[in-house]
């Protein structure tokens, strides 16, 4: 296995026997130890009182002790932005003094790196709906049903939609008597709204055409019919008055209106993914888990052993981005159609309607209405997610039984149960909270559950948002950051469509920040030692083995079907080689 350093080791704090141990079963002279270990941790790791976020975060100090530790990860950034800066200067090189005169020269800009595949297959409809299911985000696709009780429920969301979305704009995929209601009885309509967009204006000196108003919140339905696994798209809705059907994609003069309309799709697209689903849902929540962690449970207690494995680098990644991407100047107020001010206020409100009981997997797939494989068979995403979901839950409780034989003992950690309160709100005045997480620790299983909630959220859900970008986001045409020219009315052509998407600088920003955020993995999960004869490294190297075998073997499999079947896209992603232990980039 590879051995990366541990997150800090305080040569200034006391030391002794790093065995894993629950505080209650320790002698007074280490419970001593423990509680000084602890102090020394809390003047380091405290909370921020100007990060300007809504959700817990750490003073910087937390970030420079954590980064001590880390010489072998910043020595891979640093190698990996080398590659970077060499393709992008190859390209400019190549390119001085010349703007993108067809839609074919935003793949110019890969000189050293690959060309993503998705630049010969971007503008075909099954692809654009796939990206759903395998793509970027994975997160906004929702089932319609007709009373809500999973999904998104129709009356509420035709009551956004146009009169031009009727019946007749699934005829031609669903057969001449086919109606809305009927699609919806049979699981077959499907939803990506963007409303969150539009409660957020963009900034006056955001990039995009949008600035200094409310954000477009397009919707797009899309239908499962009987041979194609994946979704096609059928309907786009950009407002009341800009309205486009599949249908009529191939009439004379439509072909880039339509394509118009999936470029604006894909804009909203990236927009939630990276402000919210990635920036916010991964990187900034898991923080506060982090600091509890540094704060309530000493060195040698075995969840800190297990997390502090997970939070690798967390605390480094999140000051720097901080720094790179929520300033004046930073790439989300280069780049991204809100602007800085828009991105913060999608934050904001994201985080206000958000609660602990959100990351759950299954959960998330449950309540949009897409779990179930017979209606939608094709969601890489859910399939090869549930396969590691259900993995870290069995490696996670026995983690926990091989230390705790009982609730009892739950119940008597005074450190787990401070954690607890820590995360639940009760201590240092509610600093630390997280909406909806538990006050009190009582059972075994609560606990395998919490503890899932975040490995998955550090490791695999952060794989999924966030290294899809290579394939995505590097060739601008596909998902460009911002939009440069509103929705035209009149005829629509290459030109036009050139002029919506990102000029050559705003190219090059995004097409570092991709490569910054997705070419580099610091570590491989579950892929560590523990330090221990306890029993515990016996346990990871277990789930490791099944893992990087039977998981990764069916992984494989389900990706070579998927590859050999049109308009439907692989899903590497969650192969255990592409899923680090933390959030660490």
């Amino acid at each position: 296995m590879v051995q990366k350093q541990d997150f800090f080791e305080p040569n200034l704090l006391p030391q002794y026997s790093s065995n894993p141990s629950l505080p209650q079963n320790d002698g007074p002279v280490a419970s001593l130890l423990r509680k000084f270990q602890l102090a020394g941790y809390r003047d380091i790791f405290f909370y921020s009182t100007a990060s300007g976020l809504p959700m817990p975060m750490a003073d910087p100090r937390g970030a420079v002790a954590q980064g001590l530790g880390l010489l072998d990860w910043v020595e891979g950034q640093a190698i990996n932005q080398a590659k970077i800066f060499l393709d992008i200067e190859a390209w400019k090189a190549e390119t001085f003094g010349q703007d993108f005169k067809t839609l074919a020269d935003y793949a110019k800009v890969f000189t050293t790196f690959p060309t993503p595949s998705i630049v010969q297959t971007w503008q075909d409809d099954k692809i654009f709906g796939s990206q759903r299911l395998a793509g970027l985000n994975p997160m906004t696709i929702s089932l319609v049903t007709l009373d809500g009780a999973r999904g998104v429920k129709w009356d509420d969301l035709s009551a956004k939609l146009s009169s031009q979305i009727n019946d007749d704009a699934i005829k031609p995929f669903l057969g001449p008597d086919a109606t809305i209601k009927q699609a919806i009885g049979q699981n077959q309509l499907y939803v990506t709204d963007f409303s969150p967009l539009g409660a957020a204006t963009a900034g006056k000196d955001a990039p995009g055409w949008q600035k200094g108003n409310k954000l477009q919140a397009p919707i797009a339905l899309y239908v499962r019919t009987q041979d194609f696994a994946g979704l096609q798209p059928i309907a786009i809705q950009l407002d009341q008055t800009h309205v486009y059907l599949a249908s009529q994609a191939s009439q004379p003069g439509n072909k880039y209106k339509w394509l118009m309309a999936k470029i604006f799709i894909q804009c909203a697209d990236i927009n939630l993914n990276q402000v919210v689903n990635h920036l916010t849902f991964t990187h900034l929540i898991e923080e506060a888990f982090a600091l509890a962690t540094f704060r309530q449970l000493a060195t040698r207690h075995p969840l800190n052993i297990l997390l502090t494995k997970h939070f690798a680098a967390l605390l480094v990644i999140n000051e720097l981005g901080i720094l790179a991407l929520i300033s004046q100047t930073g790439i989300i107020q280069q780049i991204f159609e809100g602007g800085l001010d828009g991105s913060q206020e999608l934050i904001a409100n994201a985080y206000k309607n958000w609660t602990f009981d959100d990351m759950d997997f299954p959960g998330d797939l449950a309540k949009r209405g897409v779990d179930n494989t017979d209606a939608l068979p094709y969601f890489p995403f859910r399939d090869d997610g549930m396969l590691i979901w259900n993995l870290l839950g069995q490696y996670v409780s026995e983690y926990i039984n091989l230390y705790y034989t009982s609730d009892n003992e739950i119940v008597g950690d005074y450190e787990l149960q401070a954690w607890a309160q820590q995360l639940g709100g009760v201590l240092d005045g509610g600093a630390g909270t997280v909406p909806g997480f538990p006050k009190q620790i009582a059972t075994r299983e609560q606990l395998a559950v919490i503890v899932q909630r975040i490995i998955w959220t550090a490791g695999p859900q952060h794989a999924a948002v966030n290294f899809p970008q290579i394939d995505y986001t590097t060739f601008i045409p596909n998902m460009t950051g911002a939009t440069y020219l509103k929705p035209v009315d009149g005829d629509v052509d290459e030109a036009t469509i050139l002029q919506m998407l990102a000029p050559k600088a705003q190219t090059e920003v995004q097409v570092k920040a991709s490569y910054a955020l997705a070419g580099y993995h610091y570590d491989q999960l579950l892929n560590y030692d523990l330090n221990a004869d306890d029993g515990s490294d016996a346990i990871v190297k277990k789930y490791y083995q099944q893992l990087t075998g039977t998981v990764r073997n069916t992984i494989v499999a389900s990706n070579n079907q998927r590859a050999g079947q049109a308009g439907l896209l692989v899903y590497p992603y969650f192969l255990p080689e592409n899923i680090p232990n933390s959030t660490s980039v």
